[in-house]
């Protein structure tokens, strides 16, 4: 079984994905892109939050899938599943990443392929666990 990429995003350099906004958190929030191309998002207890956005209504993220698509909320900062993707992909850091690729691999669950919607994920293993 092929591993996860796991990738941290916050405002910290030590992040993957580094957003320099004041309202995100140094560590906020992980990406993790599965085998199957899925993408899952956990808030790492940050104190601005991690959201959908739709409109104008905002939707908490604790760990859950979110799609290519999906517009985003870290604190105040507003971006797009895609936005992020794109970040990691472009080594010449593009979005204020200076770690292009970096992230980490972690070992699959044999539970990775759940069904869409909220899940839990061990952050340490990456091992997805049921509600």
């Amino acid at each position: 079984m092929a591993k996860v990429n796991a990738y941290s995003i916050g405002r910290s350099k030590e992040a993957d994905i580094q957003l320099n906004d004041p309202t995100v958190s140094r560590v906020h929030a992980e990406l993790v892109i599965t085998p199957s191309g899925k993408y899952y998002l956990t808030d790492c207890g940050s104190s601005g939050g991690t959201y959908t956005l739709q409109g104008n209504e905002k939707a908490a993220i604790k760990q859950s899938y979110v799609e290519q698509s999906d517009n985003l909320s870290f604190g105040e900062y507003h971006t797009t599943v895609q936005q992020l993707v794109a970040m990691i992909d472009d080594p010449t850091g593009f979005g204020n990443s200076d770690h292009g690729k970096k992230g980490k691999k972690v070992a699959p669950s044999p539970q990775d392929d759940l069904p869409e919607g909220p899940v839990k994920r061990n952050p340490a293993s990456g091992e997805i666990i049921g509600e």
